[in-house]
């Protein structure tokens, strides 16, 4: 069994999911507050300011180990089609190999999500272990 995460609209519609990507919901949880909770579950509320706040971590690590960081390209309109493009298929399936590989694959997503969460309003992240 794994670690199991996923991103929706306000309607349940799933538009990411993630099978084992510890790392990333450590770093998403960091950077969720109370106010964020949606009680009585361990669901929250992904806002555009937590996006944001996740991409600069993930830059500064990029830039800690020396990999390129250019300017994030806008997205356009985003959807549940859209947004894993570009992205090696099974990515999200299962556990990365490293942080390090799995980095540029989480910022051209996180960028995705920003655009998503901007037109949203907010979405939910809702996790299990």
């Amino acid at each position: 069994m794994g670690l199991d995460l996923g991103f929706y609209t306000r309607d349940g519609t799933g538009v990411l999911e993630f099978r084992g990507h510890d790392g990333l919901l450590d770093r998403i949880l960091a950077v969720t507050t109370h106010d964020d909770t949606i009680a009585p579950f361990s669901d929250f509320h992904v806002t555009r300011s937590m996006v944001t706040s996740l991409l600069a971590g993930i830059e500064a690590d990029l830039r800690a180990l020396g990999a390129p960081v250019p300017p994030r390209a806008d997205p356009g309109e985003v959807s549940r089609e859209t947004l894993c493009r570009g992205v090696p298929g099974g990515f999200c399936d299962e556990p990365p190999e490293s942080w390090r590989q799995a980095l540029p694959h989480y910022r051209l997503l996180l960028t995705r999500l920003l655009a998503l969460v901007a037109a949203e309003g907010h979405v939910i992240c809702s996790w299990s272990v």
